[in-house]
């Protein structure tokens, strides 16, 4: 509803959307305490994990298979029986959840946010983020309803304030910022 003149003066490459781009694309490598933290956790508990529900079914299998008279404990047993308590063991100690929710919400908030055009350069930001309680913007039409009108007019010494709105409302012709509006609505043009 405007007139728009543009001119290129840089390749497509470095453009600020390839910049906004790049950056969504690697917020993923300013990841937030709490997601490093958990990253590191992970990176030595689930192969602990595995390994311990392997032994649990190959040391007592193994157990049973070779000793002629097996422990105590085996008795009655048979390796499926520890195959069950393997799996058991494996789904119980497994820190899927934690491992995969922390980091899948952090993705989700900053995919989430990035389709409503908001920009987060990582989950670092995003985590800071959490104890806000009040944002204040002024992105007067943008993020407000941006309903204005003209109270006042006050001009230089020498100019009249018909002078004055008709200059205003050119300068404002093609705008279609909310400020412009009331400027031209009040001019009446």
């Amino acid at each position: 509803t405007g007139l728009l003149r543009v001119t290129v003066t840089k390749p497509c490459e470095e453009s600020t959307v390839s910049k906004i781009l790049e950056l969504v694309e690697n917020s993923s490598e300013k990841k937030a305490v709490s997601e490093q933290f958990i990253t590191r956790f992970a990176k030595y508990y689930t192969p602990c994990v595995v390994y311990a529900a392997l032994a649990l079914f190959l040391i007592p299998t193994l157990m049973l298979a070779f000793l002629p008279a097996p422990p105590a404990f085996l008795a009655g047993t048979t390796w499926d029986n520890w195959l069950h308590r393997a799996l058991t063991f494996l789904v119980i100690s497994c820190p899927c959840a934690l491992v995969i929710s922390v980091p899948l919400s952090f993705f989700g908030g900053i995919g989430g946010a990035s389709r409503l055009g908001i920009l987060v350069k990582g989950s670092n930001y995003l985590e800071a983020l959490g104890p806000t309680e009040t944002v204040v913007f002024d992105k007067t039409g943008t993020l407000t309803d941006g309903t204005f009108s003209v109270t006042e007019l006050i001009g230089a010494p020498g100019v009249s304030e018909t002078e004055l709105i008709d200059i205003a409302a050119a300068a404002e012709t093609f705008s279609t910022h909310p400020i412009a509006q009331s400027v031209r609505a009040y001019r009446g043009a």
